[in-house]
């Protein structure tokens, strides 16, 4: 993932008119903020982007095909969040 959006971030300008975008190095948007004011807003946006793909596992069908067996779990306990796999829930497994 780390190596596409890189490709991306190299490649995008110049395909869209030509301007180039700051190397990731050079940003530096919240480094004039306490440490804790960083940390707490990287939890707050991370659980943001969690829960934004989250809920695409569930809004798009074969997101669901995948997920859903993340949610067949029949006691619910700490471990439930780890259950993921590529069969479907249906066969048994």
């Amino acid at each position: 993932m780390a190596f596409a959006s890189a490709w991306l971030i190299d490649r995008a300008p110049a395909s869209v008119g030509g301007s180039s975008l700051p190397s990731p190095e050079s940003v530096h948007l919240l480094s004039a903020l306490p440490l804790w004011t960083q940390s707490l807003l990287f939890l707050v946006i991370e659980d943001f982007f969690e829960w934004c793909v989250h809920n695409l596992l569930h809004r798009v069908p074969w997101l669901w095909e995948f997920h859903k067996l993340h949610h067949s779990i029949l006691e619910l306990d700490w471990i439930g969040n780890f259950r993921f796999g590529w069969k479907s829930s249906s066969t048994g497994d």
